[in-house]
């Protein structure tokens, strides 16, 4: 529903919108069906001895006696079937995301075709759905350092008796007489993972200003200004395995996008301001100039991390992503591998993270393109247009994302780019 007003005493060059949707997004058929037991997958083993010789031949590629060919078993084994393995499940009451989506501006005429406006949208969307891990090592064993947890590492990266030893055919789950104590504290330790598809618990907020000016063609002028400046924060995916869902910057998250185009016929010519009465030879030389441009700013896409030790007050980051040298402040980060007895000094598997999914940004896009055109009358009724056009016209580099692996020597750099160098092209076009 919406509803514009336009108050006679703004003599009709003001209004004022506004508005609420209610949008639904239906489930699409992308998600598959489970086939567990009625499909199963074969790997060659071409050799056992680092090649030297073949342990399989094309007369017999899965010999019985070393690699026998598997047959699919159907729903023989009951609630044992696909032990040992990766399984995937949807969860049994999914539920149709939707979004509320409201907005609000005021739009102005300035005159002399021009208009400004200004307005606010916002976003609210729920039940969207992920795919949750389940297998996952129980939070509560999980070590609060935030360095590597030589104690907690070791009790339960150590080896015990494989219980499934011998029991479930076909995985190496089976096949081994030990497994690590972690392996046994997992939800589900007779299967390699479990994950649960269609989990309608993901969820996301927008919040935008946007501002726009227009100028429509007139004088040989027509340009266009939009700012947006938004937020899009949303609960997508976990910090930890079996946590809550970590609420904050995503991907899709660009806060500020300036793009300007203007398209101007040079004031030359026959007709025009100078050179009214000119004639043909020189309207064909002075006239039927065009100059067009694009440019466009947008903020560096979101810094996806792993789990890391920051030792800052999250406010020493000093993201300077167009950087020859760092992309940030790397001296805020344990950098470390080892400490001075050769112990390790990174997080691993066995570390509650509280570092963010995503921080910093990459470089911003900061792109302008133009062209000039000009127009010949070859005949009453034909035109041809000669067009240079300039892409990424002021040749500015975008680097590409930096490197976010503190322990690696290029920590904080990029070494490369993302978009292209500037590219000049020619090009007519006749019109008849």
């Amino acid at each position: 529903m919406g509803l514009a007003y336009a108050p006679d005493f703004l003599h009709g060059k003001t209004v004022f919108r506004g508005g609420m949707g209610l949008y639904y997004n239906p489930f699409n058929d992308y998600y598959t069906p489970q086939a567990y037991g009625y499909s199963i997958a074969n790997t060659l083993v071409s050799s056992n001895d680092n090649m030297l010789t073949p342990a399989a031949t094309l007369s017999d590629p899965f010999p019985g006696a070393s690699n026998p060919l598997r047959q699919p078993f159907g729903s023989s084994q009951g609630i044992n079937t696909y032990l040992g393995q990766a399984i995937t499940f949807t969860n049994p009451k999914p539920r149709a995301a939707y979004s509320i989506r409201w907005s609000f501006d005021i739009q102005h005429d300035l005159g002399h075709n021009t208009l400004v406006q200004v307005g606010y949208i916002g976003n609210h969307q729920v039940h969207m759905s992920y795919t949750a891990p389940l297998n996952y090592f129980p939070l509560n064993l999980l070590s609060r350092s935030a360095y590597y947890d030589p104690a907690v590492t070791k009790t339960y990266g150590s080896a015990v008796t494989n219980p499934f030893y011998g029991l479930i055919q076909g995985s190496s789950i089976g096949t081994g007489k030990t497994m690590t104590l972690s392996s046994l504290f997992s939800r589900f330790p007779e299967y390699s993972s479990v994950s649960e598809q269609l989990v309608p618990a993901a969820s996301s907020n927008l919040n935008m200003l946007v501002a726009r000016l227009t100028k429509r063609l007139s004088s040989g002028l027509s340009a266009n200004v939009n700012y947006e400046y938004s937020r899009l924060l949303a609960a997508a995916s976990p910090l930890n395995a079996g946590g809550p869902l970590w609420y904050g910057t995503n991907a899709s998250d660009f806060p500020q996008h300036l793009a300007v185009t203007a398209t101007y016929e040079l004031p030359f010519g026959r007709g025009r301001a100078f050179g009214r009465d000119a004639g043909r030879l020189t309207d064909e030389i002075i006239g039927g100039w065009q100059v067009a441009g694009i440019y466009m700013w947008e903020s560096g896409t979101p810094l996806s991390w792993g789990n890391v030790i920051y030792t800052g007050n999250w406010h020493d980051f000093h993201n300077t992503p167009h950087n020859y040298q760092q992309s940030f402040n790397t001296s805020v980060f344990d950098t470390r591998s080892k400490d001075a007895n050769g112990n390790p000094v990174q997080p691993n598997q066995y570390n509650y993270r509280t570092f963010p999914l995503y921080a910093l940004r990459s470089d911003p896009s900061n792109n302008f393109d133009c062209s000039v055109l000009k127009d010949f009358s070859v005949m009453e009724r034909a035109t041809l247009q000669l067009r240079v056009e300039a892409y990424n016209a002021l040749n500015h580099p975008q680097f590409n994302s930096p490197n976010v692996s503190p322990t690696s020597q290029s920590f904080g750099t990029s070494t490369s780019q993302i978009n292209s160098p500037r590219v000049l092209q020619l090009g007519a076009r006749f019109v008849f």
